[in-house]
């Protein structure tokens, strides 16, 4: 029997990071049409169920820690959107 609850817990797991990688794709996939936009948070809130976002200036250093659930956008120094992507 604890077993197979560990097996049905991976699986949920496996299964909630794939829905996470499928969500982050299509969030950015939306938000490819506001490249160029000035970025707000209510833009984000608006377009997409993103749970995990960072905002970022092109010139900030980030962490090297990739996360494909992460939905990352990229700001200039007028604060609109350069790219967005899950990393």
């Amino acid at each position: 029997m604890k077993f197979a609850h560990s097996f049905l817990f991976a699986l949920a797991s496996i299964h909630s990071a794939f829905a996470n990688k499928v969500t982050c794709k299509a969030d950015s996939e939306l938000l490819n049409g506001a490249i160029g936009q000035v970025y707000s948070p209510e833009l984000v809130v608006v377009s997409t169920p993103a749970s995990d976002v960072r905002v970022a200036h092109e010139d900030d250093v980030l962490t090297a820690d990739v996360h494909e659930e992460r939905l990352t956008i990229i700001t200039d120094d007028s604060n609109h959107i350069l790219n967005v992507g899950c990393y």
